[in-house]
């Protein structure tokens, strides 16, 4: 909204009110009389109240983020004309080859640029990677053997040690009292199913080894990541679906295998190991390029009226020079 200059409301969302008034509250830091400042407002309204109603009925467009619940809530409110962006809950996925796994020097820099991925925003972004599909090799590059279970426990054991690692120079945010809880009783799950859990002792990451994909539905985030062992990468990458964010890949040869197939299983985005919150210029988000809803597309004809001097000639859109002169833009009119 700001770039497109439009009037911007920003609805405060209950779990945190802190952010958007800091925003605004920066932009009249910098210049109070400013169009932009001036322009911006926080506000804050329960769901399902009349002041959201009428909210809805006022603007032109709206951009929702947030769970299901949260988009269903703002298109239950959708009137003719009413532009609605919605970004829903989305996750992104992480394919790790046999072929990683197979040496410590590139196994150990898989896990480090996963850890860095991970601990942008906390995991809180779409982009952020919430799965880990670790491919087993049947032998084909290890002296053991290594298996999809064994493949993922090793994998897990490097990034725990790389998470520690991230978090030396991005540490977790705080805690609340119902995250710690979600996280407590995730593990403990885990634990009673027989699922291998890791954790530096606290909550500031936790891995989870699981062969039930089914398990991975829910993720309290804050640095939590689902382990999941594959038969192979072809196994793996049938997992995706539209609600797909990223997939990423720790080599760039498997991304180009499967990426006709990833885009008609309907992700947003392929990319390598360390690059998911890094989105080259121009790239779309979730698949769209949103600005220009935002904005209404006004035309005004440069034909010369019927009867007057000047002519469209067949071959395009050229109008005579009285035309031209006709329609130019008046003397005082602002562009």
């Amino acid at each position: 909204g700001l770039m497109t200059k439009n009037a911007n409301v920003l609805k405060m969302a209950s779990g945190n009110p802190v952010t958007p008034v800091a925003l605004v509250q920066s932009f009249a830091d910098v210049d109070p009389d400013h169009p932009v400042t001036r322009s911006t407002s926080a506000v804050y309204w329960e769901r399902g109240t009349v002041a959201e109603k009428d909210m809805f009925h006022k603007v032109q467009s709206v951009c929702v983020w947030g769970g299901f619940d949260a988009v269903h809530a703002a298109w239950n409110h959708a009137r003719v004309g009413l532009e609605i962006l919605d970004y829903g809950p989305k996750r992104s996925m992480v394919f790790i080859s046999a072929e990683t796994v197979s040496s410590q020097e590139s196994l150990a820099a898989a896990a480090g640029a996963l850890a860095g991925d991970t601990v942008v925003h906390d995991q809180q972004a779409c982009h952020s990677p919430q799965l880990v599909f670790v491919e087993g090799d049947g032998g084909k590059n290890r002296a053991d053997g290594g298996s999809p279970r064994e493949n993922a426990e090793l994998f897990a054991a490097a990034l725990g040690a790389a998470l520690d690692e991230a978090g030396k120079s991005l540490p977790r945010g705080a805690d609340t009292i119902d995250r710690k809880a979600q996280v407590g009783h995730m593990r403990n799950m885990a634990e009673l199913m027989g699922e291998t859990v890791l954790h530096p002792g606290s909550t500031a990451w936790t891995l989870i080894v699981t062969e039930d994909f089914t398990r991975t539905a829910s993720n309290p985030l804050g640095r939590t990541l689902w382990i999941l062992p594959a038969e192979s990468m072809k196994e793996a990458v049938s997992h995706v679906d539209d609600l797909t964010m990223v997939a990423a890949f720790s080599r760039r040869a498997d991304m180009d295998t499967y990426r006709d197939f990833l885009a008609g299983r309907g992700v947003d985005r392929m990319t390598t190991l360390g690059n998911m919150g890094l989105l080259p210029p121009g790239t779309p988000h979730e698949g769209r390029y949103d600005l220009t809803r935002m904005v209404k597309f006004i035309s005004a004809d440069l034909y010369p009226a019927p009867g007057k001097a000047g002519s469209r000639e067949m071959t395009g859109m050229n109008l005579s020079d009285k035309a031209a002169e006709a329609a130019a833009i008046p003397a005082g009119v602002e562009i």
